[in-house]
């Protein structure tokens, strides 16, 4: 019950609607292919759900938060410093050349090599607290242009 306590208000609304979605289930009445097809949630939430429940309570019914929220995932802290640092440089480099530069080291270090749009969006951190240097290297690159 340590768990259940622990839990925000809206946390365990959250755990109480489910149990209530999944009671029927655990008192034997319905079948969980029933269940999932008559609130089209996929069969295969409601045994994540089933096992949760079985495993900690009420608690396993809440959504767990990520353990990596608000980081980048997929991209080594050494690149990402390498790419801050380059989005520094006075003048500023274009976005391609920042690209170049960080794909070369990747490939050095034997890493994943980022996307151009990870790269980008490591930019546009820096973008939004200084628009005045980035303003004249980015144009022409906006959300509909690196969609394509």
């Amino acid at each position: 019950m340590d768990g259940l306590a622990t839990l925000s208000e809206q946390d365990r609304q959250i755990a109480l609607e489910r149990f209530h979605l999944l009671q029927p289930y655990l008192e034997n009445q319905v079948r969980l292919r029933q269940i999932a097809q008559d609130i089209s949630i996929p069969y295969r939430t409601l045994q994540h759900w089933i096992a949760n429940y079985h495993q900690l309570g009420l608690a396993g019914l809440t959504r767990k938060t990520r353990s990596d929220q608000g980081k980048r995932r997929g991209l080594s802290v050494g690149l990402q410093q390498f790419i801050e640092g380059l989005a520094l440089q006075k003048p500023p480099l274009p976005i391609t050349a920042i690209h170049r530069q960080v794909s070369q080291l990747a490939n050095d270090r034997q890493e994943k090599i980022p996307h151009y749009h990870q790269v980008y969006s490591i930019m546009g951190i820096f973008a939004q607290t200084d628009k005045s240097d980035y303003s004249t290297i980015f144009p022409r690159l906006n959300s509909t242009t690196l969609a394509h």
